[in-house]
């Protein structure tokens, strides 16, 4: 971590005011948002042309907090606009943030093919001054082929590696208040200009870099998040076996500092965009350089075996799946958010309708993939009216706000399968319903943990 020169300079000093945004989705929304909301001029470049017409008339598409209000301020403010041409977007702008989808492949590498389509149509745009900002996730090592790419074509354009670590649900308070922000490249100026640009961030922590480095930062933040996550899904799973408690095992766990409580909460599995993609990509980089990362190839695995593990219990729970009717609570990956990309909700009702059941699912975002339409209804009501059993994927605050008399009226079985552990057991239990957590005793066997 390291102060440059300027970096305490105030908003209206700011060396970078005219910002490009190649990508108007998931991040590059949220970054154009949060750029504008501190007073920068922001034009947002996105193919679809429906998806622009639709933002120019203040429609953010998906669903983020605090999003639709700050594309809607922004737009009354003139302080961005939206094009479908990225040649168009770069002119006259001082950086150029590339936020483009890198899906991830069946065999863990990464699809940067966007980016490089992209950077075909902007590279005779840019000036020897421009700064390219890489916001996209990318292997390591990218960013010096982006810069090669560009040197290729006749620009000596600079790029900077400046990883989102944007967390769905709460990505625009992320961007606005960032635990940190990393930016890499071999070039100090182009370095010190993009730090400026986020000067009006409040305590904003600021890591500088090389270019390595700052991709790499990237990914083991997201594969170390999914490596709490699918440990403390493993010990879930034990839990569930002799009977402890894994509630209390993770807030007493996350009292030691050494620890801490974040990401220590048992669930279904991790998933979206982010997680799985990130960690399967650092495992295959390392892979292609000779450095085999074992831990990370054991929490893909062991998420894998996990996801799996919850459609197997509920058929355990109910005898079998064949002519049984089970309500979901949940689509999204996770809550606050409508992306159901890699979620584990998605795979588990394919496992459920597999196996022979009747899935009713409900979330009040997000949707199924196409081919599984058919099995979302549109109220929580539709979901628990007469099924076997309800299973709560997704940790949306509306599902622990429900009055559990009511669903168990609606519903022929008794059993909630709390795969989240959002709700109070003892008062699922006192509805005439049927509580199993993951990693939770029997009812009368639950304890709260006990601080002074």
């Amino acid at each position: 971590m390291c102060d440059l020169p300027g970096q305490a300079q105030q908003q209206g000093d700011s060396i970078l005011k005219k910002i490009a945004v190649i990508g108007g989705g998931y991040v590059g929304l949220v970054v154009a948002m949060g750029f504008t909301h501190v007073g920068h001029s922001v034009v947002v470049s996105e193919r679809d042309s429906d998806r622009v017409r639709r933002l120019r008339m203040g429609d953010p598409i998906i669903h983020e907090p605090r999003l639709r209000e700050l594309l809607q301020t922004s737009l009354a403010s003139d302080l961005v606009r939206f094009t479908t041409d990225n040649s168009a977007a770069v002119t006259g702008v001082d950086a150029v943030f590339l936020a483009l989808p890198t899906p991830g492949q069946a065999d863990g590498n990464v699809d940067v093919s966007s980016i490089y389509a992209a950077l075909g149509d902007i590279v005779a745009d840019l000036s020897d001054t421009s700064i390219v900002v890489t916001k996209s996730t990318v292997p390591v090592g990218e960013n010096a082929r982006i810069a090669a790419f560009l040197k290729g074509r006749g620009s000596n354009a600079s790029v900077v590696s400046n990883p989102e670590f944007l967390q769905e649900g709460e990505a625009v308070d992320h961007f606005l208040k960032p635990d940190r922000i990393v930016i890499g490249s071999p070039d100090d100026y182009a370095n010190q200009r993009v730090v400026e640009l986020y000067a009006s961030m409040p305590g904003e922590r600021v890591v500088v870099s090389d270019t390595a480095t700052a991709e790499i930062i990237k990914y083991a933040s997201n594969a170390f998040l999914a490596t709490k996550i699918a440990f403390i899904n493993d010990i879930a799973q034990l839990c569930d076996t002799v009977g402890g408690d894994v509630v209390v095992v993770a807030q007493a766990m996350g009292m030691d500092d050494r620890i801490g409580g974040k990401f220590l909460h048992s669930g279904p599995g991790f998933g979206g965009a982010c997680l799985p993609k990130d960690t399967s990509a650092l495992s295959r980089i390392s892979s292609s350089v000779g450095v085999r990362q074992m831990i990370l190839e054991a929490v893909t695995e062991a998420n894998f075996k996990h996801i799996a593990y919850v459609g197997t219990r509920v058929a355990g729970i109910l005898g079998g799946l064949k002519n049984c009717t089970i309500g979901i609570f949940g689509v999204a990956f996770k809550a606050g958010t409508d992306d159901s990309r890699d979620s584990p909700a998605v795979t588990i009702i394919r496992q459920l309708t597999d196996g022979g059941a009747t899935v009713k699912a409900f979330d009040p975002m997000a949707t199924l993939p196409t081919d599984l339409l058919d099995r979302q209804v549109a109220s929580w009501e539709e979901a628990v009216t007469d099924v076997d059993a309800l299973v709560i994927l997704t940790e949306w605050p509306e599902f622990a706000a429900l009055d559990y008399s009511q669903v168990a009226r609606l519903m022929r079985g008794s059993v909630v399968y709390d795969t989240r552990n959002v709700l109070e057991p003892t008062s699922i239990q006192s509805c005439g319903l049927t509580y199993v957590g993951m990693g939770r005793p029997p009812i009368d066997e639950t304890r709260g943990v006990t601080t002074p």
